[in-house]
């Protein structure tokens, strides 16, 4: 499952509405195979720093590539650039947070 760049609803009243959560995620793991992926790419670093925590809290996934700054680490040289990704690069905008987790 790729999630790219989803609405980080940043009110603190609207983060309920995040699609990434520990109950979306819990509901998803009956559906990926064994060593399935998650892979997550977002500009707003708190919500990458949320979702990493509520990653690391799961008993079902294992993070296994996790960087705060994609287009500077050595997971670059695979990504591949959505339009909002270059976009984003081709302004110097914030660094983009990406992790890979794996189904256990």
């Amino acid at each position: 499952m790729h999630i790219n760049f989803p609405d980080p609803w940043s009110k603190k009243a609207r983060r309920k509405h995040r699609i990434l959560s520990a109950d979306f995620l819990t509901k998803m793991h009956p559906y990926f195979r064994s060593r399935g992926e998650l892979r997550f790419k977002t500009d707003h670093l708190e919500y990458f720093e949320t979702v990493t925590e509520i990653l690391q809290k799961l008993e079902n996934y294992k993070i296994v590539e996790h960087t705060t700054d994609l287009h500077s680490s050595e997971y670059n040289e695979n990504n591949i650039l959505t339009e909002f990704e270059m976009l984003f690069k081709s302004k110097a905008n914030p660094p983009i947070g990406y992790l890979r987790a794996e189904t256990l």
